[in-house]
């Protein structure tokens, strides 16, 4: 996550995918995390989603094409700056989408998990609990 930036578009996707990947491995039980890990990483996440979103809708301004005057190239740099906000193949908007859907993506994996290490510790102490019993019991 860290050097990410909405500017280049083959990262952002690459991140996207990687935190699809990440919630379909936690929805599949391929990994657990404790209550501290998954505070960490909500608070990094939530950080994340909350510094995107806000920065995307101070963005959405750029989609008004500036008048920049009556002339071809004016007009030009006008396109050019509504494409690159929010029209283009490589857009910040789209990409930021794909970021925050990230974040968000990250973030439902992580609480996968965190349900996933409960069942798992609820499992081990009752297994525990049947040793100990079969202690006590003579039958271990």
């Amino acid at each position: 996550m860290s050097g990410m930036s909405p500017l280049d578009t083959d990262k952002v996707k690459r991140f996207n995918a990687g935190a699809h990947d990440l919630k379909r491995e936690a929805e599949s039980g391929g990994f657990a995390i404790n209550e501290d890990g998954l505070n960490l990483y909500k608070k990094a996440c939530e950080k994340f989603i909350n510094e995107w979103s806000e920065v995307r809708s101070r963005l959405w301004g750029l989609g008004d094409k500036a008048p920049l005057g009556d002339f071809p190239y004016a007009d030009a740099v006008a396109d050019f700056n509504v494409k690159a906000a929010i029209d283009g193949s490589d857009a910040l908007i789209p990409n930021i989408d794909l970021m925050v859907d990230g974040y968000k993506q990250a973030l439902e994996a992580l609480e996968i998990a965190h349900r996933n290490y409960a069942r798992k510790d609820e499992e081990n102490n009752l297994c525990f609990a049947r040793i100990n019993q079969q202690i006590l019991d003579g039958t271990a």
